[in-house]
């Protein structure tokens, strides 16, 4: 429940390679972040909250997913380009 008795804020603080969402600067509002698609969230809280007068919580960051080595296949190899959120890997497979 939104207090309306203390100070409103500013505008929350934008984040790169994410977003916030939130309805009100009055006292006791929320705003909730996520990051965009391919991008996970690493430090901070994905929430703040309006306390009279100023965002409470740590504005968070969104990096890229890394997707890592997606290991190997019998009788075939990959060709491995990247392991950040949309790259590719090329798979040959051998049928001797």
């Amino acid at each position: 429940m939104i207090n309306t008795t203390g100070k409103p804020c500013t505008v929350p603080i934008k984040i790169q390679n994410g977003f916030n969402k939130f309805s009100s600067f009055l006292h006791g509002s929320k705003a909730i972040y996520q990051c965009f698609t391919g991008f996970e969230m690493t430090k901070g809280d994905k929430e703040l909250k309006c306390n009279d007068g100023a965002w409470v919580g740590m504005v968070p960051t969104c990096i890229k997913v890394n997707c890592g080595y997606p290991g190997q296949i019998a009788n075939g190899k990959i060709l491995y380009i990247g392991s950040i959120y949309i790259t590719f890997v090329k798979i040959s497979i051998s049928t001797d």
